[in-house]
This record gives structure tokens, C-alpha cells and sequence, in this order.
């Protein structure tokens, strides 16, 4: 029997484990998309960005001052083991804006296995820009 089947198998092989050691390397060297603060999706990502960094006192600027969380809810907020945030779905009206994100906390070091935490943020706009009405808080 001839080895060079063998051979062409093994070649095939390797090409593919190669392939997927660069999209995972390309994958995780790519950095999470930036929105726009005066989006409402840029508002939450700033708002949670704040909060993973803990500064509070600049998660608590994107509240709405009329709005029902204040800058004593937020060490409520537990995101500190967090691995990412999936953006779900925005929807937005004339006034308003409602944001789905997923929170993903790994499991394993790998994050092979992890479960997410569904959040909606409510949004007004307001001439300064995007403030959260109420959600995680």
C-alpha cells in the first residue's frame, strides 16, 4: 500500500489546523467596535465601559439625572467578572431608545463554556446627547 495518501491526508491536515490558528489569532487580536458616544449604543458601551474600569463617577454621567438610577446603585451593578457584551438590538423612536445587550461570563479560562445575562437599557435623548432612563442598575 502506498504512503502517499497518507501523506496527502496529513498535508490536508495540518493545513487546516494552520488556517484555524490564524482566524482564531486574527479573531482575538481584533478589538470590539467603537460606537459612537452619541448613539445609544455608544452610550452604553461608555456606561459599562466605565463600569468594568470601576469609575463609577463617570458611569454616573450617562444616567439620567431624572431617572431612577443614581451613582449609589451602581457598586449594586456586578459586571466585574464579565468577559465581553454582545450588542442584541437597538430600537429607537423620536425620544427614546431601548438597547439589548447580552453579558458573557466565561466559565472556563478558555471561555469554551459561558452563559450571558440578558440587560435592557432605556434610553432619552436630550440636547446633550443619550442619558439611561433606567435598566441594570
Amino acid at each position: 500500500m502506498s504512503k502517499r495518501p497518507q501523506w496527502v491526508l496529513a498535508g490536508f491536515v495540518a493545513v487546516v489546523v494552520l488556517l484555524a490558528l490564524i482566524a482564531v489569532v486574527v479573531r482575538g487580536g481584533q478589538r470590539a467596535k467603537d460606537f459612537d458616544v452619541g448613539t445609544p449604543e455608544g452610550t452604553v458601551q461608555s456606561f459599562l465601559r466605565d463600569v468594568f474600569d470601576d469609575d463609577l463617577e463617570q458611569a454616573a454621567t450617562y444616567l439620567d439625572p431624572d431617572g431612577a438610577c443614581t451613582l449609589e446603585d451602581l457598586p449594586e451593578v456586578f459586571y466585574q467578572d464579565a468577559g465581553r457584551v454582545v450588542l442584541i438590538d437597538t430600537a429607537t423612536t423620536n425620544s427614546g431608545a431601548r438597547v439589548e445587550v447580552d453579558v458573557v461570563y466565561p466559565t472556563e479560562p478558555l471561555d469554551t463554556d459561558a452563559y450571558a445575562e440578558r440587560q435592557i437599557y432605556r434610553l432619552v435623548s436630550t440636547s446633550d446627547g443619550w442619558v439611561m432612563q433606567g435598566g441594570s442598575c
